[in-house]
């Protein structure tokens, strides 16, 4: 799912790589400014626990990567060159693994055509120096410091993830596994560091563990592994495992026999991640998961956090703020939520929040268009624009067709602690109530996500949190 981002201060939570396209504009001046940076509030790094990036943008260019959080999870790290002159952007960050690979995706049109870039770099050991120039759309590395470009590796594992994980083909397991060996025989290399032969063997398991879930080879692997690498491949494996077996772990003897404590640890990341994930998120059939969480040193040491991430917001007081949110109509007429709701009656409302700078809601707005949405479902459009730009915000609804459209007063303070409590720091955001506007989901899928609308078929089904 593709996003843009309100706060550069953190932590994202899809479970794979995710799309960032990042789109250039032409230059204006030609001197080149440096700017220093830290990140995620490390005010003292020094080179050995940092990993410095170095990136080189023309006038109003945006770009990023995609890094692993302490839950190997993604966060967006974002270089912004607001101003008119070439700048070189230099951002210092925590280095939270000793081995990890950080991905960027982008790419530009050309002729009416997306061209895509994806890299993927295995980060070795300190001191890591990264040094970047943003060309069409893409990051080109211009030099560095112990560090190893996977994107081969990655390309070849991409051309049978698909056909694992999203049923594609008609291939047996037996013709799965066998043209999965054959990737994992051709990258792995004597001559090669010994990271990326590691790396080589994540991408083997968690594909593997797409067609025989229950190999001994992957709960093996994260029972005796020392270092792994972490990476999206990773990050997938302990997702997959824990999701395999969140109903058949018997978690009275996990704590009695006395397994490792990194094991341990892996098991109960795979376990709130796959908790904390939309679909899964609140649901009661997973209390023992839950309560053997909260046992274990991971909730301990991120109570707060852990919490806010698997439980879903409170409907009472969701509906309560919810129906005082204060919009400017079309007309710049001040009108609520809750007249909006008995001035366009339906069964179930897919609140969509987005905005007119934002490329990938304008994307799901058009997709939608070409979807046939359930009648007893109707879309109600909230923009986030700013008041100042009511203008564009009004011709681009008109212009985009949406039916049911306002504009969020940016000033009006209830409306604020509103956005607070729903967390929303990144645009689009999609959240599905019914006719009361009982919350459904806080975190609806994206338009192009493939369950995105046999979900909304099946919304008389849901269950309220």
């Amino acid at each position: 799912m593709k996003k843009c981002f309100f706060l550069n201060n953190g932590y994202l939570y899809p479970l794979f790589l995710i799309m960032i396209l990042s789109f250039s504009c032409k230059k204006k001046e030609s001197n080149i400014i440096q700017n220093q940076e830290t990140f995620l509030g490390q005010d003292d790094l020094t080179e050995k626990d940092s990993i410095t990036i170095s990136v080189r943008l023309a006038p109003k260019e945006i770009t990023g990567f995609n890094i692993k959080d302490k839950y190997y999870q993604n966060y967006f790290l974002e270089f912004n060159n607001s101003g008119l002159k070439d700048t070189i952007i230099i951002k210092r960050i925590l280095r939270i693994h000793k081995k990890e690979v950080i991905s960027y995706s982008g790419g530009y049109i050309n002729n009416g055509k997306i061209v895509r870039y994806q890299h993927h770099y295995l980060i070795l050991k300190a001191p890591i120096n990264l040094n970047f120039k943003y060309i069409k759309g893409d990051l080109v590395l211009e030099n560095s410091d112990n560090v190893v470009i996977v994107d081969d590796l990655y390309n070849d594992y991409n051309q049978i993830d698909s056909k694992i994980f999203n049923k594609k083909g008609k291939s047996s397991k037996a013709n799965l596994k066998s043209e999965l060996e054959s990737i994992f025989n051709k990258n792995t290399k004597l001559d090669s560091k010994e990271a990326y032969n590691a790396l080589n063997y994540i991408h083997y398991l968690a594909n593997l563990q797409g067609i025989y879930p229950k190999d001994s080879r992957i709960e093996s692997y994260l029972i005796n592994a020392k270092d792994p690498i972490a990476s999206s491949p990773y990050s997938g494996l302990l997702y997959t495992f824990a999701k395999n077996r969140i109903r058949s772990f018997d978690f009275k003897k996990l704590n009695e026999n006395k397994y490792s404590k990194r094991y341990l640890k892996r098991i109960s990341l795979g376990i709130f991640n796959f908790l904390r994930y939309e679909g899964n998120k609140g649901d009661k059939q997973y209390s023992d998961a839950i309560n053997w969480l909260k046992t274990s040193d991971l909730y301990k040491n991120n109570i707060k956090f852990i919490n806010k991430e698997i439980n879903p917001l409170d409907n009472r007081a969701f509906k309560e703020k919810l129906g005082k949110l204060s919009l400017l109509d079309t007309s710049y007429k001040e009108t609520s939520f809750s007249k909006v709701i008995n001035k366009n009656p339906s069964n179930y409302y897919l609140i969509d929040f987005w905005a007119t700078w934002c490329k990938p809601c304008i994307e799901g707005v058009k997709i939608m268009k070409k979807m046939s949405i359930p009648k007893n479902v109707s879309i109600i459009s909230l923009s986030l624009d700013k008041k100042k730009e009511k203008g564009k915000w009004k011709t681009m609804t008109k212009e985009l067709t949406q039916n049911i459209s306002y504009l969020v007063k940016e000033e009006d303070i209830e409306n604020k602690e509103f956005l607070k409590f729903i967390e929303l720091e990144s645009v689009p955001r999609y959240i599905l109530i019914d006719k009361n506007m009982n919350l459904i989901d806080e975190s609806f899928l994206h338009p192009s996500e493939p369950q995105f609308l046999p979900k909304l078929k099946d919304i008389k089904y849901a269950k309220y949190w």
